[in-house]
């Protein structure tokens, strides 16, 4: 069990960090992440994989609450009170899983991993930093406090409240939540208030998550509407919807000159792509072509836009998007 020292009432228990993990929120928090609007794709990862879990566990526990339940996640923002919180259906934690998940380095290394890219003796992209299971930490760089309800997905499980400022400590404390799943809740700082509103949270989850697993409303409203295509075998997939994909993730009004679909899977690496060939060049091609225009995925989620590392400069015109779980 992670924790220094605890506090017991009768209703809360107090657990504060260890030194280590201080150290490692106020990395993150302060040093690591270029772009805070990542907290979302965060938390949404978090939330699929939530999801899943659930779904293989249905498939042969007899036990687990309602499960005829959509597997979704749902955003709710309040612009008058300035509050997010975002729900899935998924699998819950117990009181362990709260302790080993949210109160505790996830795995060895990591706190000298990261300081090492502080330091400037590793190179780090974001996605680095959920590969080693501490994005949800990301969400302090939007908020000052963060709570997260959740109730484990067994009939006779306890519901939890979780609650912290990315300072010293947290608590635990039950709560009557009926729901399996997750619920994670907080105010935005006035230095970010940017992004609290619906449109930027609609745009964040367009550009980082639209392909998720799951569904994902905002409110009522289903905002991730286009389909990986790239996952479908090439026979199941239509020229209008390669069309329609094609302009989604380009802004092209034209339809492409021609695809090329992709699945490879090696000892040495394993991904799918979908690569589509223009029928015009860009305006700037001969002055821009340092610029890539394959988009990096990882598990549908999107981890770099225009990545450079995919293609040669002379390629630069082609575009597209290469999906691995090897990141």
């Amino acid at each position: 069990m992670s924790k220094d020292t605890e506090q017991n009432t009768e209703k809360v228990q107090k657990f504060e960090y260890k030194a280590e993990m201080k150290q490692l929120l106020n990395l993150i928090i302060h040093s690591l992440y270029t772009h805070p609007e990542i907290f979302l794709r965060e938390l949404i990862s978090n939330s699929s994989d939530a999801l899943n879990k659930i779904r293989y566990q249905a498939l042969t526990d007899k036990n687990i609450i309602d499960p005829e339940a959509e597997l979704k996640i749902t955003i709710n923002f309040d612009k008058d009170s300035n509050v997010l919180s975002i729900e899935d259906t998924g699998i819950g934690m117990k009181e362990e899983d709260l302790i080993n998940n949210l109160g505790t380095v996830a795995r060895s290394g990591t706190l000298e991993f990261l300081n090492q890219i502080k330091e400037g003796k590793e190179s780090v992209s974001d996605h680095i930093i959920g590969q080693f299971g501490v994005g949800f930490y990301s969400v302090f760089m939007v908020t000052d406090e963060v709570s997260v309800e959740t109730r484990y997905a067994d009939k006779d499980s306890k519901g939890y409240l979780w609650k912290s400022d990315g300072e010293g400590s947290y608590t635990i404390e039950e709560t009557d939540r009926k729901e399996r799943g997750t619920k994670i809740h907080f105010k935005f700082k006035d230095s970010v208030k940017e992004f609290a509103s619906e449109d930027r949270i609609k745009g964040i989850v367009t550009k980082y998550s639209n392909f998720a697993d799951f569904p994902i409303f905002l409110g009522k409203e289903k905002i991730n509407t286009v389909e990986a295509l790239w996952r479908k075998n090439e026979s199941e997939v239509e020229e209008k919807e390669l069309n329609e994909f094609y302009k989604f993730i380009t802004n092209d009004y034209e339809d492409p000159l021609a695809h090329v679909h992709l699945s490879v899977e090696s000892t040495k690496a394993n991904f799918k792509a979908l690569i589509f060939i223009p029928k015009s060049a860009p305006y700037d091609f001969m002055r821009n072509q340092n610029v890539k225009s394959l988009h990096l995925y990882s598990n549908r989620i999107l981890i770099q836009r225009d990545c450079n590392d995919l293609l040669p400069e002379y390629l630069s015109f082609v575009k597209g998007v290469v999906d691995t779980s090897d990141l």
